[in-house]
């Protein structure tokens, strides 16, 4: 008989099933070490982990939240008060 994965365990979020493994951290880690262009400056792009994304200013609730991402050409605040 196998372990359990991170998605049979319970969760305390019931959008988002399974707890967080092992690799949970080391994963995006990597990812965001070895995420390096010769065609972009670290100041041409945004790296994020475990961040929310929202995608309705009406509806609060409506977000996606992944484990990474990244997005190239974002424009980068200094002023919260610009969002």
């Amino acid at each position: 008989k196998s372990l359990p994965t991170m998605y049979d365990l319970p969760s305390e979020d019931p959008e988002e099933p399974g707890l967080p493994d092992e690799f949970h951290d080391f994963q995006p880690n990597l990812l965001t070490q070895t995420c390096q262009s010769p065609h972009h400056l670290r100041s041409d792009y945004f790296i994020a982990k475990d961040l929310n994304l929202y995608y309705d200013r009406q509806h609060t609730q409506w977000y996606k939240r992944p484990d990474w991402f990244l997005v190239l050409g974002a424009r980068r605040s200094t002023n919260l008060q610009e969002l």
